[in-house]
């Protein structure tokens, strides 16, 4: 498992470095509740949409 400190990193990597490119392929993504909230928590996010209650229907986090 990688530490905090490291998909803090890799984050900044992909953020500067991919928008506005092409990238091939697909991917299915299934990540469970508890583990989104602590993604976002770790980034700093506070805003409800994306760490608010599972019955409040949160939407994928932005991060």
């Amino acid at each position: 498992m990688s530490s905090i400190e490291e998909m803090k990193k890799n984050a900044d990597f992909l953020i500067k470095n991919l928008p506005g490119k092409d990238v091939p392929g697909s991917a299915k993504i299934n990540v469970r509740y508890k583990n989104l909230v602590n993604f976002a928590k770790c980034f700093g996010i506070t805003d409800p949409k994306y760490v608010g209650s599972e019955e409040e229907g949160i939407v994928a986090c932005h991060a």
